[in-house]
């Protein structure tokens, strides 16, 4: 973000409570409903080019212990909509069973200056260099709230 490079880590873990609904006797078809409880993550923290940060378009010389943290997390709980097939046995022996489904929720983000970076922006320096990146960052993670 801002044309800095970040060294990401990301923390996938997840489960659900769904509810399949056979519209139809008879058929495999189903509709699914429930809730996702997740513990996502995306972490970046900012890695210097060449020996320089970017912010605001203008480039500063990157010295030990200065670098910016992105953070993304999304909801505990997130409510699912899925449809499916399959999944209602009849009999014992191999079945095809396929769902799709997606999990709405917008993440919540931060954007936050080491404590040497922020010292050598200053106040007011600071305050829009966290200002920026959160904005960006937002515009980034809106693509990513299903």
């Amino acid at each position: 973000m801002a044309g800095n490079r970040y060294q990401d880590d990301i923390k996938l873990r997840q489960g659900g409570l769904y509810a399949g609904i056979f519209p139809w006797r008879g058929s495999g078809f189903r509709t699914t409903l429930g809730l996702r409880f997740n513990d996502d993550e995306i972490r970046g923290v900012s890695v210097p080019t060449n020996g320089t940060y970017v912010f605001g378009g203008k480039r500063y010389p990157a010295l030990p212990a200065m670098y910016a943290v992105a953070e993304a997390r999304y909801p505990t709980v997130m409510p699912y909509v899925g449809i499916g097939y399959g999944h209602r046995p009849a009999s014992k022996g191999l079945r095809f069973v396929a769902d799709i489904g997606v999990a709405y929720g917008i993440p919540r983000t931060s954007y936050t200056l080491s404590p040497a970076l922020a010292a050598a922006a200053g106040p007011q320096k600071r305050q829009i260099l966290v200002s920026s990146g959160l904005d960006e960052l937002n515009r980034k993670m809106s693509r990513y709230r299903w």
